[in-house]
């Protein structure tokens, strides 16, 4: 009902902000979080959930921040990074959206960090990679080639992670193997 964006819904988003259902309490807050009137209500919603323990939520709340470009959040976001006060996978995952999403140099070395993370560890972040815009999925290869490389096999895992993929990144995947052959040839790793 979120994507209606219509006023009538109001009621019907605060009815289901508690519900158990993690889905549906982050539809109803994004839901919220279109109109100026219940813009108060929607960011007290998520700073709730931030001093909750419920990390589903926590995660959900980042994604709204990200989809919804809100900065009002970035100075809370980037402190949550800064403490590594994040236990899983899937709020890491969101917060490095999140941080993208509102440029942020943070979300990039943190989707770095997953993209050249062991390949067997499990982790569910390539969807939330595709959904950046394709310009930020370059600009996180650029970040990564002029800043981050730590190990010489670290630009082969972002290869790999980008090649085995369910999702096709073969631009994205061309470029950083042309980048990464041409900095080969003047020795950079």
């Amino acid at each position: 009902l979120s994507i209606f964006k219509d006023p009538k819904l109001i009621p019907i988003f605060k009815k289901f902000i508690n519900s158990p259902n993690t889905r549906v309490t982050t539809n109803a807050l994004l839901g919220l979080s279109y109109f100026r009137k219940t813009q108060p209500f929607y960011r007290q919603s998520i700073q709730d959930i931030f001093n909750g323990n419920q990390e589903s939520l926590v995660a959900s709340a980042l994604y709204i921040i990200g989809k919804k470009q809100d900065k009002y959040f970035l100075r809370q976001l980037k402190q949550i990074y800064r403490t590594k006060s994040y236990s899983s996978s899937s709020t890491k995952t969101c917060l490095a959206w999140s941080l993208t999403q509102l440029n942020a140099n943070e979300g990039y070395e943190l989707f770095i960090e997953l993209l050249i993370s062991p390949l067997d560890e499990e982790s569910n972040f390539m969807h939330l990679f595709l959904q950046l815009d394709k310009m930020s999925r370059f600009q996180i290869i650029e970040y990564f080639l002029t800043n981050k490389i730590e190990s010489p096999s670290a630009p082969y895992r972002f290869i790999e992670r980008l090649r085995d993929s369910a999702f096709n990144f073969q631009e994205e995947l061309s470029y950083l193997e042309v980048m990464v052959l041409s900095m080969k040839k003047v020795k950079r790793f």
